[in-house]
């Protein structure tokens, strides 16, 4: 693989800043509907639609920009995890290893030309935050789970972003609403917040 160094280094700078912290799930979901807001973005630049997203190798956009010569394969990375102790992620209907395996090489890469064209953020720093709150993300039933809650209508959320992946405005959502806020409601989220 090309760029082992810079691939490795990333592995530990996850390593070091991942942080598993409990919490409700009511901002997960607002994170997976703006994780998915910004991949359908990503993927009408590469011209494909956003079905069908049950299937892990949708998510690599990397793969989608011929990158896959120049990274290590997901069983190898797999195997990286083991070498430098970092925390076992599950996988099979798991989706929580795969996205971590994702967003480390979109770290890796993101200075190439590809990745800085397509998006100017890791997109996949979403998910992170899912996890990092102590959600699964996994597919029962072929229908995506964020923890407790299945998450099956993909249209109803078209478009939906967060105005902030501050933590503390996360908190403040999982406090305020036991159910999940749509996007006017997280709106105004935000402007109370902000007021605080």
């Amino acid at each position: 693989m090309r760029n082992n160094k810079l691939y490795l280094e990333e592995m530990m700078k996850f390593q070091k800043s991942f942080n598993r912290r409990p919490s409700n799930s009511s901002s997960a979901i607002l994170l997976f509907r703006n994780y998915l807001t910004y991949l359908e973005k990503c993927e009408k630049k590469l011209g494909k639609n956003l079905e069908p997203i049950q299937r892990k190798d949708f998510h690599n956009l990397l793969a989608d920009l011929d990158l896959m010569d120049k990274i290590k394969s997901f069983d190898n990375f797999s195997k990286d995890l083991t070498t430098v102790q970092l925390e076992t992620f599950p996988t099979g209907r798991f989706y929580d290893r795969y996205f971590v395996y994702l967003y480390i090489l979109w770290e890796t890469f993101k200075n190439e030309k590809e990745l800085r064209d397509l998006s100017n953020i890791n997109p996949y720093i979403f998910v992170i935050k899912i996890l990092e709150r102590s959600n699964n993300i996994f597919i029962y039933s072929n229908q995506f789970n964020i923890g407790h809650i299945t998450f099956n209508n993909f249209n109803k959320y078209e478009g939906y972003v967060l105005p902030s992946l501050d933590d503390k405005f996360l908190d403040y959502i999982d406090k305020s609403f036991s159910d999940i806020p749509n996007q006017d409601e997280t709106n105004r989220l935000w402007e109370e917040f902000q007021k605080m």
